[in-house]
């Protein structure tokens, strides 16, 4: 790896796996776990709790983009736009659907909200989530397929030859920990 790589890249490349799990699920289970059922009348706290769950999905997303771009830069400095296309979108279906659960919290009255607009908003949000689905299921197959490419790269890989780590990266909390001692081996120049 480069020497000019963030601080962000060593965190999530270099790190062990308790410690990546820790950063990504540690205030979620914290939050959620160990904070007692939220009173009405205490709405910051049900508030921090999404705001913990968007931090995994946050780092997880994160985790995936940096692994992928890292990778493919290693190849022989490959590059794919429909990777860098997708991170972008797949950014902003995540950040669209934090910024609509956060007006959600604020409990607009909804019976100002005329039919049209509700049915335009289900519309949007349908078009957004099968677009979300498919640029980050891209991503996701995208870094498995490096990560497959890094470890034998002299072999032609195959999608079966990944679609197990495509899998494991998908549900994210135990996938990211079995994956996170191989990357790690390939940040540190290890074979």
């Amino acid at each position: 790896m480069r020497s000019s790589d963030s601080a962000i890249f060593n965190l999530l490349m270099r790190a062990k796996a308790w410690q990546l799990a820790l950063l990504l699920y540690g205030p979620v289970i914290i939050i959620w776990v160990l904070v007692p059922k939220v009173p009405s009348e205490q709405q910051w706290l049900e508030f921090l709790r999404t705001m913990a769950v968007f931090w995994s999905i946050l780092l997880t997303f994160l985790w995936v983009w940096t692994v992928g771009r890292s990778l493919a830069a290693n190849q022989q400095g490959r590059r794919d736009r429909f990777f860098q296309v997708g991170s972008i979108v797949t950014a902003i279906v995540i950040l669209i659907y934090m910024m609509a659960i956060i007006a959600d919290k604020w409990e607009w009255d909804s019976k100002e909200w005329s039919k049209q607009a509700v049915e335009l908003a289900t519309a949007f949000f349908a078009i957004l989530s099968v677009t979300g689905l498919f640029s980050s299921t891209y991503m996701i197959g995208y870094t498995a397929k490096r990560i497959a490419e890094t470890e034998a790269p002299l072999h032609k890989v195959w999608f079966i030859d990944y679609v197990g780590t495509m899998f494991a990266i998908w549900f994210f909390p135990i996938g990211v920990w079995f994956l996170q001692s191989r990357v790690s081996k390939f940040a540190r120049g290890e074979d």
